[in-house]
């Protein structure tokens, strides 16, 4: 599995445009890196992919994963994601990506 990484000015700006907030009580909001932007026929695969408790967004080179289930309930996983996507990625729940963008961001 790929280790996808960004810069810290890279992960302010990502935080900046995060598209969810996490409110209180949620399962974690994760947020999914890929190497290169999205083609058409990914993001249609991705939000395909979405049902009545898990929503995708896509925004540059990540894409945001807001679920009503924690992961370890949930039957969508990082690698089912990848196959039905055609992509490698990294997932990082969004309290992980935030602490490093306030602490190393620009």
């Amino acid at each position: 599995m790929p280790a996808l990484l960004r810069t810290a000015s890279e992960l302010s700006a990502m935080m900046r445009k995060a598209p969810f907030t996490l409110k209180k009580g949620e399962p974690p909001l994760l947020v999914g890196f890929v190497r290169t932007p999205f083609t058409a026929a990914q993001k249609r695969a991705l939000l395909a992919l979405q049902t009545p408790t898990d929503e995708f967004k896509i925004v540059g080179r990540e894409f945001w994963w807001r679920s009503q289930v924690r992961q370890s309930e949930n039957k969508l996983n990082n690698a089912s994601l990848e196959k039905a996507c055609g992509f490698a990625s990294t997932i990082r729940n969004v309290n992980t990506v935030r602490t490093m963008a306030e602490r190393w961001g620009a």
